[in-house]
């Protein structure tokens, strides 16, 4: 509704750009994340579908996968370096990303006026890899982690 409404107000032409934000989830749903998962594949076809609406004003996504900000402050020092160290095992490019990473996603499709109703994955492929570890439970300080393949399905086998 924003991006339709605020549209109004930016200089029609391929420079006038609106960028939305989802997360790697939209790809590839976990356990529990059922709510957020549905709601950022929807932003990927509703970008798609603004795209074509609002032409010439471009609409695009970025789609980040774990980066490193505020959010994580919550968890405490300690836990949140073991969850960091955990993804970073566990993601292709063995890198959680920071803001300023991913802040150059955001800047390139402000810049090319050519790009529009397209969705920039900044995940580190976070879901290309066979299992993928998510967070079950907390016990004290200690990380307690399932295994969900492919199919989001829990594993039975203990983390690798």
């Amino acid at each position: 509704m924003v991006a339709k409404v605020g549209s109004r107000y930016l200089n029609e032409g391929p420079k006038a750009s609106i960028t939305l934000t989802t997360g790697s989830t939209a790809d590839k749903p976990a356990v529990g994340w059922s709510v957020f998962s549905s709601y950022a594949a929807g932003l990927h076809g509703m970008a798609r579908a603004l795209a074509v609406e609002l032409a010439p004003v471009r609409v695009n996504v970025v789609s980040p996968g774990p980066v490193k900000t505020e959010l994580w402050e919550g968890f405490g020092e300690e836990l949140k370096t073991a969850i960091f160290e955990e993804m970073e095992k566990k993601l292709l490019t063995r890198h959680v990303a920071l803001p300023e990473e991913i802040a150059e996603s955001y800047l390139w499709l402000m810049k090319d006026s050519s790009v529009t109703g397209t969705v920039v994955r900044s995940d580190s492929a976070t879901f290309r890899k066979l299992r993928a570890q998510v967070p079950k439970l907390w016990i004290g300080h200690e990380l307690v982690l399932s295994q969900v393949d492919l199919e989001g399905k829990l594993s039975t086998k203990p983390p690798s």
